[in-house]
């Protein structure tokens, strides 16, 4: 409701026009801006043939089912057969690429007076056909609709002329939905195939292969640090022999020379 009523002035600008400012194609580019700055892409020789093809657009098609197929001829437009029970026309919005976003329930009523029935009505009609969004098009609207788009008790209520341009709107709403709900959808799958891969055989080898590795490491390790201690030890016991050796040699000597024998500062006490 609250985009609606943001982009009021963008979407009466668009739709209230009337038929004879398309004759200039400067302004359809300027309204083709304005649908951009909607976020709805449309080229400007389109949106201009789509209101001559309106024109010459065969009397016996209801108004609405021509606007619509017309606005969004990738979409698919199911009008309602007259005595079966329902809404006037099923929506269902289709994404670039084919797939179903959402339907809109369309309501298109040519009377005199509103009548309040029309609400319970078309929320029936949704349950039944499961649809997303319903909406009434009517030559009178009430109070809260005045100005031209209105959302009456979860209904969405505009004009004749408003029609296009909340069509517009509520197929963007499905098609952002969609779009979200997709992503989403591409967030629990991954998340479901980290579970599946967390939980399976092949973690747990692989979890169980490091550990095997980094066990074999450290056993390594600990045999290299025995040996290099082996080796340390090995190596002191003969610097000790050496000494002993060593300061045997000089005592015999400093016995036969006495104190003729040079003194060695390292046999020496401190």
């Amino acid at each position: 409701m609250s985009f609606l009523e943001t982009h009021s002035e963008i979407v009466q600008s668009v739709v209230l026009a009337g038929p004879a400012i398309y004759k200039s194609r400067g302004i359809v580019d300027y309204i083709y801006k304005l649908l951009l700055s909607l976020g709805i892409k449309f080229y400007p020789h389109n949106l201009f043939g789509i209101f001559v093809k309106l024109a010459k657009n065969n009397k016996k098609t209801p108004w609405l089912e021509s606007t619509l197929k017309s606005l969004f001829p990738m979409d698919l437009i199911t009008p309602v057969a007259k005595g079966v029970l329902g809404a006037d026309i099923s929506h269902t919005v289709k994404s670039p690429l084919g797939a179903d976003c959402g339907v809109i329930l369309w309501e298109s009523k040519r009377t005199k007076a509103w009548s309040d029935s029309w609400i319970s009505k078309l929320k029936e009609d949704l349950r039944s056909a499961k649809a997303n969004i319903p909406a009434i098009v009517s030559d009178v609207v009430p109070e809260t609709a005045k100005s031209g788009i209105g959302f009456v008790e979860g209904i969405w209520v505009a004009t004749a002329k408003m029609a296009p341009a909340l069509a517009m709107l509520l197929r963007k709403s499905l098609l952002d939905t969609a779009r979200e709900r997709a992503a989403m959808s591409n967030q629990k799958e991954k998340s479901a195939l980290l579970y599946g891969y967390v939980t399976g055989h092949e973690f747990s080898q692989n979890v169980e292969m490091m550990l095997e590795t980094y066990k074999e490491m450290q056993e390594l390790i600990t045999k290299e640090r025995m040996a290099m201690e082996r080796s340390w030890k090995l190596r002191e016991t003969q610097v000790q022999k050496l000494m002993s050796g060593v300061s045997g040699v000089y005592g015999s000597l400093q016995g036969i020379a006495g104190p003729a024998l040079p003194n060695i500062k390292q046999l020496e006490l401190d």
